[in-house]
């Protein structure tokens, strides 16, 4: 966990609201809407909908697609009311206001002794909520009296779909109903005025007071949906000041989303446009991401664990040596989030060459289904004298979610219910001051009622400083939980955010699971609880009979809890029979074992425990030691590129007892000693090898024996297990340069020379053997089986390495100086030669240097048809009126007058 940082800043506390605070706010709420006096309040207070929009005009509350879980469905409240008991009956009425018929309760409870005076969390099951006008109300009668009484009835607007409807095309970035937004294709101050007039087609269930929100690059503006907006295209005024503060880009990037007045987001943004703006003086050539496959495309699911590297081209007249380039990196994410990228600055050096920067992989993860906005700034003399265009790129991939909150007392999946309270840390990318964090702690008691209970506030500069909001839950939440279980989610949202993103989640037990359901059955023992040794080979089988709370997708998990050995089996309800392993069953030899299971309900998440089935393993062989198992991998060959933490070995014998004391050794070119264990009770012996000592064995054999040590009897040493620690998968990562001069000839036969400075060689080592090898641009570069890198044209690209297994490493390259060879077949004069090269764009004379690469390349004897000699285009050292020329039949390189009539044709050289 994180602890407070020493630079924290003394601010005031944040005020924490409490579902308390949000309860009391509706029903103020509700009674001045009412017109209710506190004489005059209904004696069965309205349901309180925890998270529902308060609304106005007619409509009391509203509920959007949030609200309404996945198998769970509604949660809501029934407020405490004067005279509850114990027997009363509470009935949950929702349904359409046009409803003609009685009405059916959608949720009924009794309610329960001891929970008079308490509001009572319910939930409505998802088939039963409706998308429309509703009536929400709740109807008790009263035990003993049969009394029936109402709650005032609340009207509901409850919209659970999104706005444009279902996107047909999720691999796309972007909605396949909304279409890109329209503007000029340019814009400069020619054709600015006050304001950029952007068009928006009409798109499925538009409605008056959705709201457009509309994006310019990373700036954005709302535009409001009228009545007479439905079914036409509207106009959405972009300022002035907006194009200037979104700034110039080759490609400014314009796209929208589509938000209804409850809060629900369209699935996916609009497709995008995106337009040339230049309002400034002239920028810098925007900088070039190299993973991107297509133009401003960049894909999450090519990169593995790869940064993403960015290229910044410095060229004279531009820059100096000496100036330093700053990149930023802004991106927004799927939901509207920002993310900021600032690698580390650099020095220019040299003028004339690309500079590399990487972006790291996890925060360019974050933006997957998002925007990701890249540009420079020149600086000189710690002055900035110059800024680049801005390069939009499109960002796809799966949407990252927010990690689990941590509740921190909580021990192996459970929570004590006696601890006087609860620490709930939650940690998140890119936590700012100002997020507003709402933390959900819904679950069941252990008598199976729903909990609710909800915290937010605001996050403080200090919480941004150490990346980390903390609540703390109070020991009444605690108690009231014990037997159940409880699942803490979080919220958090922003003035940039849309909607509100929402976290992963997880159960964790609060206190002991009482057991209610019909212990398991194990059909190989006798009718004493007894199991002869000889039957746990190949397994035990477990059986689990049919019971109502066993349903579809319902998750059961056996457990095997003995004196030296611990094992579960995990299944789907239509399972009913588990095989414990043989090597858990084995390991209880001689000892008691209790055998229950666990029921996970698929909908609401409750856990049921069973009663315990009591068995007892007769050993049927004298105590045998057996070598270590491994229990994070397959097989014999260790890879430490896969056991980042690690490796996990068990310790398991026949014959174990409690209080047995075990040593594992591992012995290779680094030894390692691990710390005695002593077995315990209900704990299988597990010992961890850590990952730097695999590091440190890497391309080794390693044995690992364990030995055991009784009180009373001398220490017995196990059988070695035999293991091989692979080498990580390695190649040289830095930039790789091809600038040797190369000329290229179409159709000529080639040598097996090859160009000074236009190949290298670089070898993946470590890892799976065999190697593959690949250009993500065989135009530029090449690659054989061999690692031989070959420059084809000028250009980028980059090389990657894939072992046996899939790992991958790779590493850029850039190819310069390389050209092709033009023919002029004449017949020409060296001033004429000289003039057809001029007109053809960024061709050169066929020099010396080039002459000897074609020979190197292609042979001596080069392709001149037979006789022809060849004007170079250049002197070459000829003096007086002489020029260069090549002699078809020396080889070699003369001199010669321009008019001379020997000379039919002429060569130059074209960079790619």
């Amino acid at each position: 966990m994180n602890t407070t940082p020493t630079d924290a800043t003394d601010e005031p506390q944040a005020v924490t609201l409490t579902l308390n605070d949000r309860r009391q706010a509706f029903n103020r709420a509700y009674q001045s809407a009412q017109g209710f006096g506190i004489m005059s309040a209904p004696s069965i207070p309205p349901l309180f909908v925890p998270g529902a929009l308060i609304l106005g005009n007619g409509t009391d509350i509203g509920i959007n697609r949030n609200l309404v879980q996945s198998g769970t469905g509604l949660l809501l409240e029934a407020q405490a009311y004067p005279g509850m008991q114990a027997g009363d009956v509470i009935e949950i009425f929702l349904h359409p206001q046009s409803l003609i018929t009685p009405p059916i309760p959608a949720k009924t409870a009794t309610l329960g002794i001891g929970r008079e005076g308490l509001d009572i969390a319910l939930y409505v099951p998802q088939q039963r909520v409706e998308e429309g006008m509703l009536y929400l109300y709740c109807r008790v009668t009263r035990a003993g009296t049969h009394e029936v009484e109402e709650s005032p009835w609340l009207s509901v607007w409850c919209k659970l779909s999104l706005p444009a409807g279902p996107d047909l095309k999720p691999d796309e970035p972007w909605h396949s109903a909304l279409n890109a937004p329209q503007v000029m294709q340019l814009v400069d101050e020619q054709t600015l005025g006050e304001f950029v007039q952007v068009t928006i087609e009409p798109y499925l269930g538009m409605a008056a007071g959705d709201t457009l929100r509309l994006h310019i690059g990373l700036e954005q503006q709302d535009y409001p949906v009228r009545e007479q907006d439905i079914g036409q295209t509207m106009t959405v005024h972009v300022p002035a000041e907006v194009l200037r503060s979104a700034g110039d880009s080759d490609g400014l990037a314009l796209y929208y989303r589509v938000i209804d007045p409850l809060n629900n987001v369209s699935e996916k943004a609009s497709a995008r446009t995106f337009v040339q703006v230049s309002l400034g003086s002239k920028g810098l050539d925007a900088p070039f991401v190299f993973d991107n496959d297509a133009p401003q495309v960049l894909d999450t699911r090519s990169l593995g664990n790869a940064d993403v590297p960015l290229s910044v081209k410095v060229d004279l007249p531009d820059f100096q040596p000496g100036d330093e380039l700053e990149v930023v990196g802004i991106g927004m994410g799927a939901l509207g989030q920002r993310v900021e990228i600032r690698p580390a600055r650099q020095v220019i050096g040299q003028v004339g060459k690309a500079y590399l920067f990487m972006l790291p992989n996890p925060q360019v993860q974050r933006l997957a289904r998002g925007l990701l906005m890249v540009g420079y700034t020149q600086r000189r003399g710690n002055v900035e004298v110059g800024q680049s265009l801005h390069r939009y790129i499109d960002v796809l991939g799966p949407a990252p979610e927010l990690p689990e909150p941590v509740l921190v007392e909580a021990r192996n999946g459970t929570l004590d219910p006696a601890l006087p309270r609860c620490t709930v840390a939650i940690s998140y990318p890119s936590m700012s001051p100002g997020d507003w964090v709402e933390l959900f702690f819904y679950g069941y008691t252990g008598a199976g009622y729903a909990y609710a209970w909800t915290l937010e506030r605001s996050v403080s500069r200090n919480d941004a400083l150490r990346q980390q909001i903390t609540f703390s839950i109070g020991a009444e939440h605690l108690s009231a939980l014990d037997g159940g279980a409880v699942q803490p989610r979080y919220q958090v949202s922003n003035d940039s955010l849309p909607s509100p993103l929402e976290s992963l989640h997880g159960w964790v037990q609060v206190g002991e699971l009482l057991a209610e359901l019909a212990p398991p059955e194990v059909p190989a023992a006798g009718d004493d609880g007894t199991l002869a040794q000889a039957d746990t080979r190949g397994g035990v089988d477990v059986i689990v009979a049919a019971n109502p709370c066993i349903t579809p997708g319902s998750v059961v998990t056996v457990k095997w809890l003995g004196d030296t050995a611990l094992g579960t089996c995990e299944g789907v309800a239509e399972a009913r029979v588990y095989k414990v392993p043989q090597a858990v069953a084995q390991a209880s030899v001689g000892h008691s074992v209790e055998v229950t299971y666990t029921v996970r309900n698929p909908d609401d998440g409750r856990l049921r425990l069973s009663l315990p089935f009591q068995l007892r393993i007769i050993a049927d062989e004298p105590v045998v030691l057996r070598a270590p198992v491994v229990l994070d991998v397959d097989g014999a060959v260790l890879d430490p590129t896969f056991l980042p933490s690690g490796v996990r070995l068990q310790a398991a014998y026949q014959g174990m007892l409690a209080g047995d004391e075990v040593v594992l050794r591992l012995t290779g070119k680094q030894a390692y000693n691990a710390p005695a264990v002593r077995v315990e009770p209900f704990r299988p012996v597990v010992i961890s090898v850590p990952a730097k000592v695999l590091l440190g064995n890497a391309g080794e054999l390693i044995q690992v024996t364990f030995s055991v040590a009784r009180e009373g009897q001398p220490s017995r040493v196990s059988p070695a297990l035999n293991l091989q620690v692979r080498n990580a998968l390695g190649i040289v990562l830095s930039p790789l340069e091809l600038n040797g001069l190369s000329i290229k000839v179409e159709g000529w036969k080639a040598t097996s020379a090859v160009s000074v400075g236009n190949t290298a060689t670089r070898v993946a080592s470590g890892g799976v053997p065999p190697y593959t090898y690949a250009s993500n641009n065989p135009t530029v570069a090449t690659v054989n089986a061999a690692g031989l890198v070959t420059g084809n044209r000028n250009g980028t690209a980059v090389i990657s390495a894939t072992d046996l297994r899939g790992t991958q490493v790779s590493y850029p390259v850039r190819v310069s100086n390389v050209y092709r060879l033009l023919h002029n077949w004449g017949p020409v004069n060296h001033h004429q030669a000289v003039a057809w090269m001029n007109s053809l764009g960024n061709a050169e004379p066929c020099s010396g240097r080039a002459v000897t690469d074609l020979q190197r390349v292609y042979g001596r004897t080069l392709v001149t048809g037979g006789y022809w000699h060849f004007w170079l285009c250049e002197k070459n050292g000829c003096g007086g009126s002489g020029f260069a020329f090549y002699h078809a039949t020396n080889h070699a390189i003369h001199c010669a007058d321009y008019f001379n009539t020997n000379i039919h044709a002429a060569w130059c050289i074209q960079r790619t």
